[in-house]
């Protein structure tokens, strides 16, 4: 099963993909369960692979920035318990 293959979640790149993946089960509609379109599956699902890669990447980049941010914090002097009480 593919993750939503709407075009405003993926690239033009990997959109391009989607396309020739649905061209294809159009064209092959019973030769598509016997592995006609898989060339275009697997290329699909290796584009989908890169863009995971790169929103981890970027995740991981934003993450390490907040980390930065946070530890600039000084955390001694809030009291998260008396924040909890006055709500």
């Amino acid at each position: 099963m593919h993750p939503n293959l709407s075009p405003h979640l993926h690239t033009d790149e990997c959109n391009e993909k989607i396309q020739a993946l649905l061209e294809c089960r159009l064209k092959n509609r019973f030769r598509q369960y016997f592995g006609a379109c898989n060339k275009e599956d697997d290329a699909m699902l290796a584009c989908f692979r890169r863009e995971s890669e790169g929103r981890r990447q970027r995740n991981f980049a934003t993450s390490r920035k907040n980390q930065k941010y946070r530890s600039t914090i000084d955390l001694g002097k809030w009291n998260w318990k008396e924040e909890q009480d006055s709500k």
